[in-house]
């Protein structure tokens, strides 16, 4: 897979899920080359992966792939 693939695919899934979520979720796609100390947080050891960060500070996790129905499984188990 080329360099930049995956983070395109990811920016895709967010844009499927964001109309529906926009007032329960805040999306963003982070590339680590541009912010390491962001990588460094939340211990990115591999990617693709999603970082669930609740209101109260606590964090969850996924890594690898997930195509759209496994993403919006995840955020919606996430959500609630």
């Amino acid at each position: 897979m080329p360099h930049g693939a995956a983070p395109a695919s990811s920016l895709h899934l967010i844009s499927m899920l964001l109309p529906a979520n926009t007032d329960k979720a805040v999306f963003y796609s982070v590339d680590v080359d541009v912010h390491p100390e962001l990588a460094s947080k939340y211990a990115v050891e591999s990617i693709p992966m999603v970082v669930y960060i609740k209101p109260d500070g606590t964090t969850d996790s996924s890594v690898g792939y997930m195509d759209q129905e496994q993403f919006a499984t995840a955020v919606a188990a996430h959500l609630n």
